[in-house]
């Protein structure tokens, strides 16, 4: 690891740790304004090695080997919107419309998101064909550590929904 990516990364921690922070402090029924954030990462990947992005605590993308044809430069954005009601947690991943051979696995943490116990929460993503939100299939979902895990065929837009809460 490079000596800028790891600074990168440190730095990364510490904003979404003071964020969370604050966040956590601050009760939600305080929350008059809306509040928004956002964190972008992007690495090379090799078509015929294994590579993994990461949003610390946040994602987790795995492409396994041979999932791309050619070698291609992949990110991965966060965007956070928070308001009284409810978080809104969306995921972009580029280049937008690419197409596995094989799908890749992304973990996704709700834990620093501020989901709450107990909510149901759904991922969908936009169909740019329909102009529609569609559902995605979560393969695993770990209770204990609000780890959700999901296998994507394609790149594109992806939203964390909260279908029911705990509250």
């Amino acid at each position: 690891m490079k000596a800028t990516e790891t600074k990168r990364n440190i730095k990364t921690i510490a904003t979404i740790t003071i964020f969370v922070l604050v966040a956590l402090v601050v009760p939600k029924s305080a929350w008059c304004v809306p509040t928004y954030y956002e964190m972008y990462v992007e690495k090379e990947c090799a078509a015929a090695e294994e590579t993994e992005l990461f949003l610390p605590g946040i994602a987790h993308l795995t492409v396994p080997a041979g999932a791309l044809d050619v070698d291609t430069d992949i990110g991965m954005q966060v965007s956070f919107w928070w308001n009284a009601d409810s978080p809104d947690v969306v995921l972009e991943f580029g280049p937008h419309g690419t197409f596995f051979n094989t799908p890749v696995e992304v973990r996704l943490s709700l834990l620093m998101m501020h989901f709450y116990h107990g909510d149901e929460i759904a991922i969908q993503y936009y169909n740019d064909e329909t102009g529609m939100w569609e559902w995605v299939e979560t393969i695993e979902v770990n209770y204990w550590t609000r780890n959700y895990t999901v296998q994507l065929d394609h790149f594109s837009i992806y939203a964390f929904v909260k279908i029911r809460s705990g509250n």
